[in-house]
């Protein structure tokens, strides 16, 4: 399924995640790539399911493998 996402979206999903929730998702956008003019705006598409269910998805699998290792 990655193979689908940008790197920008990979990279947006591993800052939001990695950090847990620590980050504002329009700090995430900042942080993988996207200019502070766009970050707000990226932020708010990347996490609408209309718009990229691919990237939710992916974060889904992200979080839940996550949890696995900090279980095991």
């Amino acid at each position: 399924m990655t193979k689908r996402l940008t790197l920008k979206q990979l990279r947006f999903v591993n800052e939001y995640v990695s950090n847990d929730g620590q980050i504002p998702a329009t700090e995430a956008a900042k942080r993988s790539g996207n200019g502070e003019s766009r970050a707000t705006v990226q932020a708010s598409e990347l996490l609408n399911p209309k718009k990229t269910p691919k990237v939710l998805r992916y974060m889904d699998d992200m979080k839940q493998e996550m949890k696995n290792k900090t279980t095991h």
